[in-house]
């Protein structure tokens, strides 16, 4: 493709990919690898002139001088895309995934004029992933603070504001009464928690750190308030608050101050702050604060651990979740980390920008098997996959040019994807034999079966799926 995109996943007929220099969703027919259709237009250095020089860099800096939702999330199911971009206000919309047409259009906007469409965002789906899930329930939040002048009255000093609505996948129809934040608060995204069965919205009120949980298989709403920091600096810039599992959620201050608060009883009124224990952590944060899920759906952590400390030596640590409850199976696996790794990407696996690609791919390694899940990690010469809960090394790669971190685990064909130098590579996940090998210049991305290899040289992308699905 003469353009740079991500992969979004994969149904039976199609593959879904998203811009990264350009607010397009582009639907492939999976069997020819042609476009079916697409939201968007693709940039002109990309799409008019495929060899010539790449994007500059001032260029890809404005591309995300824009709304938010213009470059937004974008989710789907077997039936639909849901996305906002290309909606021109910020709506979320249904596009058929067969032919891309408009199905249904959503705008929580229209509730309360305090909470303006443009306002609102996709939040991330409750399978953790692309996929909406088999609820078929969507969620929208709205995190900005709502403007002291929309509402009259006596509360006029402290409006409260909508902040996350629940959206049904077959009608864009809002499911339930919307969740609303009282005072003046500034509400986090909504998420789903690990065990999927509840919403968390967090927000701000009076200095104090909140949560609202939201069941929705009942519709019932709990609170409890997480923090009630002694030091107001903390909160000059919204932390992020993380469902751990086990009624435990992480706050993470501006400063890198981290608590851990764990909600031993929910309030069922809004009045009261329920029963919180909590815990400083320091430099150190437990491993569930990052959750991924494997290839075969279990839900599991992996942190790369560090320390202010220049002794301190980094290790991987992972452990998998019981997916009911959101607790540790007790299977924690801890790892060597090569000296490079820890060097050039304190965050395992992320891409800060276009051009500075820190550890490769963009989704961290998944767990395989069922019985013991894997992790394919790097190793001082290559890649090594250590087994969780039997710490066993299944096997050892040497890629001749030191470690090689951020391995894609497909599902379904036993295959780990490489971004290295100039090159990406495909191992038998089993056994780590080298299958095959292609020459690229930029970072490998996947999701499900759907592997992106983008060559920010050329503004070009090699995507590649399977056939048939899986």
């Amino acid at each position: 493709m003469d353009e740079l995109v991500a992969p979004v996943g994969s149904t039976e007929d199609r593959v879904i990919l998203s811009g990264l220099d350009a607010p397009t969703v582009i639907a492939l027919d999976r069997t020819t690898g042609e476009e079916s259709w697409r939201l968007g237009e693709s940039p002109e250095s990309t799409s008019e002139d495929p060899d010539g020089e790449a994007i500059d860099e001032d260029d890809w800096g404005d591309s995300w001088d824009s709304p938010g939702w213009e470059h937004g999330l974008v989710l789907h199911d077997d039936r639909h895309v849901y996305t906002q971009r290309e909606s021109g206000d910020g709506s979320l919309v249904a596009y058929d995934m067969d032919d891309g047409h408009e199905v249904w259009r959503a705008s929580p906007g229209t509730i309360d004029p305090c909470a303006p469409a443009d306002g609102w965002r996709l939040s991330p789906s409750r399978t953790q992933s692309y996929e909406t899930g088999e609820q078929d329930l969507l969620i929208m939040s709205h995190p900005d603070m709502a403007d002291l002048s929309c509402h009259d009255g006596p509360s006029a000093t402290h409006p409260g504001k909508l902040a996350m609505a629940v959206i049904d996948t077959a009608t864009g129809d809002i499911v339930g009464e919307p969740v609303k934040v009282a005072g003046n608060a500034i509400p986090g995204i909504a998420m789903p928690d690990i065990t999927g069965q509840f919403i968390d919205t967090p927000y701000e009120l009076q200095g104090s750190v909140n949560v609202i949980r939201h069941d929705l298989t009942s519709g019932e709403a709990r609170w409890a308030m997480l923090d009630y920091p002694q030091d107001f600096s903390r909160l000059e810039s919204s932390p992020v608050v993380s469902d751990m599992g086990g009624e435990r959620f992480l706050i993470t201050y501006q400063g890198g101050e981290s608590v851990q608060a764990t909600v031993d009883d929910w309030s069922p009124d809004h009045m009261e702050t329920g029963d919180v224990s909590t815990d400083e952590l320091g430099y150190e944060v437990p491993c569930e604060y990052r959750t991924l899920r494997s290839s075969d759906g279990t839900p599991y952590c992996l942190i790369l651990t560090s320390s202010p400390n220049p002794g301190y030596t980094p290790k991987f640590i992972a452990d998998e979740f019981e997916a009911s409850t959101g607790t540790t199976t007790g299977g924690q696996l801890e790892s060597h980390v090569p000296a490079s790794v820890f060097e050039t990407d304190e965050y395992y696996g992320v891409v800060h920008d276009r051009d500075t690609v820190e550890n490769d791919a963009y989704i961290p390694p998944a767990t395989w098997d069922t019985e013991y899940g894997a992790l394919v990690l790097p190793s001082d010469t290559g890649l090594t996959a250590v087994g969780l809960g039997t710490e066993d090394s299944r096997w050892s790669w040497d890629s001749g040019e030191g470690p090689a971190v951020g391995a894609h685990v497909v599902p379904g064909v036993d295959e780990a994807v490489i971004g290295l130098d100039r090159r990406t590579v495909g191992l038998d996940v089993r056994t780590g034999e080298q299958l095959w090998e292609t020459p690229s210049d930029g970072p490998v991305f996947g999701v499900g079966d759907v592997v992106v290899i983008a060559d920010y040289m050329s503004s070009t992308t090699q995507v590649r799926t399977t056939l048939p699905l899986g």
